[in-house]
């Protein structure tokens, strides 16, 4: 029993230690900015991870639209040069999402500007094809990018259910870098000795942002038109930036 106790006060300890740089309990409020080209950005207190609410993004396919279907909200500071950081979020997918055909639905990503180059420029992605996840980290320069695609296939996404994610990141413009993935309490992907980010990133910050980005209706439109009106809709939930990886667990954030 002393044992287990001392066990139990380090572990207070450590996660006392633990900073944590941006929280948020499924509220609109709170972040930094929303991009909302298309859908709606809403709070709902019927469908939530732990406590009422839960964000509820939408997005409903429109034939005679031709742009990118973007509603997403953002960290302005999501990471610099050579910090270390985890994200963590809870997210649930709506009974009539579609994963067929297996087109691309980006639910996080991580945003630069660069105007010599790209307006904005994503480095690591976190996307839907079909049921299954993908990520990818971009190394080089933002002028030429050096992108890596890592196929997450075991993490199969169940609609009407939370899945909770962690993101955990050395951000490094040289091989010392390392991206790891935990997927309902899995680790699920893990690459250490990659870079992570660009070389010419300096004093930028790079955005985190989470929401309904729709890359499948307009990148790969030649392959996949829904129906006119066919609604898709991601709940986020107990969203978390941290420099530990359990203080970012969803699982741990249940009292915010």
């Amino acid at each position: 029993m002393k044992n287990a106790a001392l066990f139990s006060t380090f572990a207070a300890l450590a996660l006392t230690d633990a900073k944590v740089f941006f929280q948020n309990a499924g509220k609109i409020d709170g972040w930094n900015g929303k991009s909302h080209t298309k859908g709606t950005i809403q709070e709902t207190n019927t469908i939530f991870f732990s406590n009422r609410p839960s964000l509820n993004f939408t997005q409903i396919y429109d034939p005679g639209y031709d742009s990118l279907y973007h509603a997403q909200l953002r960290v302005d500071h999501g990471y610099a040069l050579n910090e270390e950081r985890y994200y963590g979020f809870a997210f649930r997918l709506d009974k009539n999402w579609n994963f067929e055909p297996p087109v691309d639905y980006v639910l996080a990503r991580f945003m630069g500007t660069f105007p010599s180059c790209d307006t904005t420029m994503p480095s690591t992605v976190l996307w839907l094809r079909g049921s299954k996840l993908w990520t990818q980290v971009v190394g080089g320069t933002s002028c030429d990018k050096e992108v890596v695609l890592y196929d997450l296939n075991q993490c199969a996404i169940t609609k009407e259910k939370w899945h909770r994610v962690i993101i955990g990141a050395s951000w490094k413009a040289d091989k010392t870098g390392f991206l790891k993935i935990w997927f309902d309490g899995q680790e699920v992907l893990t690459k250490t000795n990659i870079k992570t980010t660009v070389s010419d990133q300096g004093s930028r910050k790079f955005e985190f942002t989470l929401g309904a980005n729709m890359w499948g209706w307009y990148w790969q439109r030649d392959q996949y038109n829904p129906p006119r009106g066919a609604t898709y809709t991601v709940y986020f939930d107990t969203i978390t930036i941290a420099d530990k990886k359990d203080e970012a667990d969803p699982e741990n954030c249940k009292h915010i």
